[in-house]
């Protein structure tokens, strides 16, 4: 089974313009559409939050609990967290 983060890498080697995910949820997926984001691809998604101000919280809380766990890096940690939530 592949990994979210292994089908971001699958799905920019088809060199999109944009790139469409369904929800950020978990600090795995937040993690991975910022670095697509930094690789010059534009990204929609949803994140459910009353405020603009605290999607901006909440997308920095998430780096900052992904730095702390591995996650973004491929971590198998961060995968079992994010699933056990879902």
């Amino acid at each position: 089974m592949m990994s979210f983060k292994d089908g971001t890498v699958q799905a920019l080697r088809q060199d999109p313009d944009i790139v469409v995910i369904g929800e950020m949820r978990d600090p795995e997926t937040i993690m991975a559409s910022l670095e697509i984001t930094d690789s010059g691809h534009k990204v929609f998604s949803t994140l459910h939050t009353s405020a603009a101000v605290e999607s901006i919280d909440r997308v920095i809380g998430s780096a900052r609990r992904s730095s702390r766990s591995g996650c973004g890096t491929g971590s198998p940690t961060c995968s079992s967290a994010s699933s056990r939530r879902s």
